[in-house]
């Protein structure tokens, strides 16, 4: 994850200190894991319950698409909160994936997956991608309260 570095330079200086990241080993166990990470850096921070239960299925969601569909031996999870507004993102080393996953494809409403992108984006305030290299970071943000 070398353009990864760049990113925990960047992060600490557009969202002061209050930034926090860890790598998952890409496995069936990584949106649990990460799950758990979130919710109780959440807590500690101070985070109403909505919050919490955003954090936990946005997580899921982005940390369950990195695990299927790229080939990162590590997943970093980055939590962030900034003037009120917490922010979760889930980056990977690649390869992206050839289609555009925020390109609004639905999946068939009797489909047991494939919708994680969308809820991400239904449940957050704001929500998107970055691309760098061949790697991908999916962001999605909420109001926390300070």
């Amino acid at each position: 994850m070398i353009a990864f570095t760049g990113l925990r330079t960047a992060l600490p200086v557009l969202f002061g200190s209050h930034v926090v990241w860890r790598g998952f080993l890409r496995s069936k166990e990584c949106p649990r894991q990460s799950r758990k990470f979130v919710v109780s850096l959440l807590g500690i921070w101070g985070a109403e319950s909505e919050a919490c239960e955003w954090g936990a299925l946005v997580v899921t969601e982005l940390a369950t698409n990195a695990c299927v569909h790229t080939h990162s031996p590590v997943i970093q999870v980055v939590a962030a909160r900034f003037r009120g507004v917490g922010y979760l993102a889930v980056v990977d080393d690649g390869p992206a994936p050839r289609k555009n996953p925020w390109a609004g494809v639905s999946a068939a409403d009797d489909a047991v997956s494939g919708r994680g992108l969308q809820l991400v984006s239904a449940f957050s305030a704001s929500s998107g991608r970055f691309r760098f290299g061949s790697g991908s970071l999916f962001w999605a943000s909420h109001p926390l309260r300070d």
